[in-house]
Formats: structure tokens, sequence, C-alpha cells
């Protein structure tokens, strides 16, 4: 039926009056709802279960501990604790994957009225382990309840549950009883625990660095941290550029302190002085720097820390190939640390899980070095939870899980000796909240567990055994593994030739400025920090650029020669002064080369010469080859004559004859003697006069 447009109009209007009642009743009820007290459910909250404290291990006839932290839950809360099968398998552990079966033990639930303050309070449960074959261990007169294990060499998991007050779970957490016996025939896992010093500092071109707050709050708080495990072997990585920046901070002198206390040559990992791609170096012929930037920062940790590193083991840079693996070995490189994905895969018929025992890396010119592989499949047990007691605990786990599995092979029943070295993610080590509580868990755990053994990269290379390879318990070779290199740098081919012409600079001016290393240390520094890693072309010239401009402001204020009055000469062989002045706080060793007309220098023309700060005088032997005035033109450069220094004429004014000279004039002094004497000969003789006799007489 056809509606009548006045009909529509009504309901239209019935409809807007409708919604706008329903909108009023809404807002009223919203009103009045906010005005009414809570509920009891508003007011009742869920509360949280955090772990403090856990036994590392217990053997069996000990005492296992958990301490949990309860906030936030209301009085009528309960805890409850099951302790499940043990974990079958290392993988089903990894994948928290509860055996579903019954339980080996599920405790009452216990009442959190019992604890003085519910709000934030520490709840202790504590269970005995016995063996199931043993009939001791009955603790009904202290309450103590007791864990009966068939396996008294497993992983068992813990669950602990907080139970709210409508017997509902409000939150729980998952982790692990270690049952061990104190002794074993079983050779230890080791463990290395990989460290370095990020986050990195970043040196500016003028020498400065950004050494900030954070990083040495970084590095302190991992060395106190080791501190307090003094037996434990750590392997870390400090860079030479770092310990050069803490070494001129006043805010780190009790950090050195700390870093010469715990460390040694053996912790300590041989690294470059900043991080540099190795084998872009070694591609552009540029080795020489590679070996300086290894030597530049063992220098730094002599002189800061009293030790260098063992060079023999270090991280092997993500870009070494086999090329640059020969070129290391050359230099004394006997093991490296190798990240997996710089590793070939492996055959997956013959190795189902990755081994934790040595291997060959092959290198060039059938060279080889053993390796262990970084093991990055534990990296999510440093972040699983984001609770560093509970993930150190897992990880301590996990690893026992390793350590106590049986062999995959029946052709020996030997288990070998394993390491697995674990390195924290760069993330992980940045963390000051989470890291230093997850370290210190971990070495408490490492020190105490049976089965585990803290150990440093040098000791883990060399009591490792080899993984055969034929495939884990077969009787075979050594395993040998190829590299994936990652790509290297492009800039640093383009950039061999300003390094080249900055290092010729340095090494000249070096010659000159031998009583100042501390200069030329900074300049060598510099030219390092040029070829790190990360850097553009631009930013490479300006360290280069910087290094010219060091150079030439001392070499421009170095020295003078001050100008002077004619100096007399009046002998044929004589001293002429010269006055040097060096304007510098140290000595420089100059050459100072002479030229001049009517000199000539008995002695020689170029004159080594070592200038004291302030005047000095060279008494310069000369030779007069003619009289009158001749300027002696004075150069100075550096001992290799690359360097000019300073140049001036010093005039000299010359009354002397030469020998020659001499002859001549006597010569002819001698002749114009001989001939006077013969024209006087040659004159009539002067008669006397005589007395006439008067005329006509007779004579």
């Amino acid at each position: 039926m056809r509606r009548s447009p006045g009909h529509v109009r009504v309901q239209q209007e019935f409809t807007e009056t409708w919604r706008h009642w329903l909108l009023f009743l809404l807002i009223i009820g919203g009103t009045l709802a906010g005005l009414a007290p809570p509920s009891s459910a508003q007011t009742n909250t869920t509360g949280s279960i955090e772990l403090v404290d856990q036994s590392a291990w217990v053997d069996p006839g000990g005492l296992f501990n958990v301490q949990v932290r309860v906030a936030g839950a209301s009085s009528d809360s309960q805890i409850q604790l099951t302790v499940h099968q043990a974990w079958p398998d290392q993988l089903t552990l990894q994948d928290r994957l509860v055996p579903e079966m019954p339980p080996v033990l599920t405790l009452e639930p216990l009442p959190l009225d019992q604890l003085q303050n519910t709000s934030n309070e520490i709840l202790l449960i504590e269970l005995e382990v016995v063996s199931s074959l043993s009939n001791t261990g009955a603790n009904d007169f202290d309450g103590t309840p007791i864990l009966k294990v068939d396996d008294t060499e497993a992983v068992y998991p813990v669950e602990i549950t907080l139970i709210g007050e409508n017997g509902n779970p409000t939150d729980s957490l998952l982790t692990n009883i270690i049952v061990l016996p104190r002794s074993t025939s079983r050779p230890p896992l080791s463990t290395v625990l990989l460290l370095d010093d990020a986050p990195a500092i970043s040196t500016e071109p003028d020498g400065s660095n950004l050494l900030g707050s954070d990083s040495i709050e970084h590095l302190d708080t991992l060395i106190t941290n080791l501190l307090l495990h003094p037996q434990s072997p750590a392997a870390i990585d400090i860079r030479g550029e770092l310990l050069a920046a803490l070494a001129t901070d006043p805010d780190a002198q009790d950090l050195i302190t700390k870093l010469r206390q715990r460390l040694d040559s053996e912790q300590l990992l041989a690294s470059t002085y900043v991080d540099v791609d190795e084998q872009a170096l070694i591609n552009a012929g540029m080795q020489d720097v590679l070996t300086d930037s290894y030597e530049t920062s063992a220098d730094v940790a002599t002189a800061v820390l009293g030790f260098a590193p063992n060079p023999s083991v270090t991280v092997l840079d993500r870009s070494i190939d086999a090329l640059g693996l020969a070129t290391l070995s050359e230099n004394g490189l006997r093991g490296a640390l190798v990240e997996p994905t710089h590793l070939e895969s492996l055959d997956d018929e013959l190795f189902q899980v990755a081994p934790y025992e040595r291997f060959l890396l092959e290198a060039e010119n059938d060279v080889t070095v053993p390796a262990l592989r970084i093991a990055r499949e534990f990296d999510d047990s440093f972040i699983g939870t984001d609770r560093p007691i509970l993930d150190a605990n897992w990880l301590l786990a996990e690893l026992t899980s390793i350590a106590i599995a049986p062999p995959l092979s029946d052709v020996s029943a030997a288990q070998p000796r394993r390491t697995i070295v674990l390195a924290p993610p760069t993330e992980v080590h940045t963390n000051l909240d989470f890291f230093p509580v997850f370290l210190n868990v971990v070495l408490n755990g490492l020190e105490r567990i049976p089965a585990l053994q803290p150990t440093n990269a040098h000791q883990a290379m060399s009591s490792t055994d080899f993984v055969p390879a034929e495939g884990i318990g077969t009787i075979s070779p050594p395993l040998r593994r190829s590299l994936i290199p990652a790509s290297t740098d492009p800039t640093i081919d383009t950039f061999r030739p300003e390094h080249s012409q900055a290092q010729q600079a340095i090494e000249s001016w070096a010659t000159v400025i031998e009583g100042d290393p501390m200069s030329i240390d900074r300049l060598d520094n510099l030219l390092l920090v040029a070829s790190a890693t990360g850097l553009g072309n631009d930013q490479r010239l300006s360290f280069i650029e910087s290094i010219y401009r060091s150079i030439d402001a001392q070499k421009d204020n170095a020295l003078s020669i001050p100008v002077s009055a004619p100096i007399t000469v009046t002998g044929q062989r004589t001293e002429v002064p010269l006055i040097l002045e060096n304007h510098l706080d140290v000595d420089l060793s100059v050459v100072v080369l002479l030229d001049s007309e009517k000199l000539s220098f008995p002695d020689g023309a170029e004159v080594p010469t070592r200038l004291t700060p302030g005047t000095n005088r060279i008494d310069i032997p000369v030779d007069a080859r003619a009289s009158g005035d001749s300027p002696i033109r004075v150069q100075i450069l550096s001992p290799d004559r690359t360097v000019f220094l300073a140049s001036s004429d010093v005039l000299v004014r010359i009354f002397a004859f030469s020998g020659v000279g001499l002859a001549i004039g006597g010569g002819a002094i001698l002749v114009l003697i001989v001939w006077w004497l013969r024209q006087r000969r040659s004159s009539p003789a002067t008669m006397p006069e005589t007395v006439r006799e008067p005329e006509g007489q007779p004579a």
C-alpha cells in the first residue's frame, strides 16, 4: 500500500522523538551508575607473581627453595606449586612444552594471609628432593614437602600459580628444578660468556670523543658484576678507542681500577682500535692498516690496564673470507669465534642438531684455523620474558639439559668436551635495568651447577674436542667448514690514496717531533678512526684534513731563524754562529741545509741537529774563498727532507785572502822587488865632484 507524505512525516517525527528519549535515558543511567558505590568485583585486583630467587640446582637429598613476590592480590588469594614430569629433551624445553602427563608433585594451595603484608611481600617455598629409590628424606616433623624424583639427573618444570579469591588462576610463572648429583664422570659443558663494550663511542675529527655517562655506566655495571664472581673467567671485547677515552676521563678512573682488578690477557680479547671492515682493508692492499689497528689497540690496553690481550683468539669480523683468514693466520691468529651466519650450512643428515665442538675454518693455501660457533639459538633466552631472574634460570636450565643429554651415537660412550659460546644481543647489553641482574644469576649458576663450567675463549679453544666430519659420535677427521662472508665496504678502496698520503705526512712529521710521541699517537689514532666502518668518504676525508691541520699548526710555529747583523769573518777558516729558535715544548730533530758562493763548509753542507726548546746556537765551520759580502742561504727540513720548516739568509762579510790570492799577491810583490833592483843597477853611477887643476899646469 502506498503511504501518503503526511503519514511518512508523522512516522519520522515519532522516530526522532523516540531517539531523543533513548539518549536522555542513557545519560541519566550513566550518571546514576557513576554515583553508585563500586561493587566488590570492581574493587578486586587480580594480582601478579614474580620470581625473586631460586636454588640454582639441587642434588638428591638436598633442599630446593624458590622465592616469589606477590603484588596486588587480596588476602584471600593462594599460591600453588606444581612440579611436572622432567623435560624429555632440549627442544621440548626450549619450546616450553610442559609434558602432558600427571605431575610429579602438586602442593596444596598456600594462603597469602600467612604473610605479614600481602600487598608486596616475598613468599618462600621449600622442597626436599629425594630419589624415589631412597628411603631417606622424610621430614614429616617439620612439614617440608618432599619431591621424589625417578631420574636424579634431569630438569623438572615448576609451575607456580596465583589463585584469586574466586578460586580461578590470576597469574603464573614457569621455572625449573635442576636435579643433579654433586659429581659425575661426564665432562662439564664449558660456557663462554662473550661480552663487548657496547655502546660504542665516537671520536670526532678534532680528536675529541663522545664518551657519555651511559658508556661508562654500562661498562662499570658489567665489570662490577664480574667482580662479584672473581673465579668465573670472562671473554670481553673492549676496543682501544674506548680505553683511550677512559684514560683521559677523570670520572672513569675508578672503572679503570676495576678493569685492572678483574681482567687479564686471557680474558681480554684481541680487537682492532675501532670497528673496521677487515676484509675491505685486506682487499685494498691495506693490511698494514689492519695490523696497526690491532697493535695500537694492544698498546693502549697495555698503557691503560697494564697488560695486552692475547692476540691468538678473536671474534672473526663478519666480512672475512678465505683470503682474509689466511692473512690473519699469518699475523698470529690461532682461534676464532664465528657468527653462525658466517658459516656454510651443515649436512642435515649428518648433523640433526648443531654441534658445540670445535671445527676447522678453511682458508687459502690449505691454511686452517680452529673455531667455535657463537650459539645464537640462545638469543631468545636473554630476552624471553623481560624478567631477568626468570630468564636467567631458563637459560641455565637449557644449558644443563644439553650437558646431561645422552650421547647421540653408540660409537663412543664418552661424552665429548663441548663449549657453548653465548653472546648477549646488543639490546640486552644496553638494558641496564635487565642485564646486570641477568648476568649475576647466570654467573652464579655457572659456578654452582656441576654440569656447567664457565671458561674464557682461550681455554675453550684449547680444551674443546673437535667435531667429527662424518657426524657427532663418529670416528672421523675434524669437521672443516667454509666461510660465507658479508659484503665489504666499497669506500675503503677509493680512500686508499688519501690514507697513504696522510700516513706519509705523519711519518715525516714524526721524524721531526720525536720528543712528543703522544702527539704522533694522536695523529695515528685519528688516521685509524678514519678507516672505521660505517663512515662515508666525506667523513673519512674530514679526519684526513684534521691531521694535516694539526701538523701544519705545529710546523708553522715550530721554529724560526732570528734576523741578525752581518757576521764578520777575518780568517780563512773560522766558524759562523747560527741562531735557531725552537718555539715548541719538545725537542726537534732537523737537518740544516747550507749554501754560499764565497764560503765552503768543510764538515758538509747538511748539518743534522737536535734543537731543544728555546734558543739554540750552532757553530758552522766555514772556509773563505774570497773577500767581500756573501750570504749563507739556510734551509731547515725534516730528517727525511720532506717537511720544510724554515729558511733565511745570513750575511757574512769576509776580510781575508784565500790561499790562492796570497800566492798570487806574494809573487807580484817579488816581481816588483826584482824589477826595482834591476832598474837600480842599470842606472849610471853617481860620481863625486873632483878639484880641477889650473889650466896650463902639467898634470
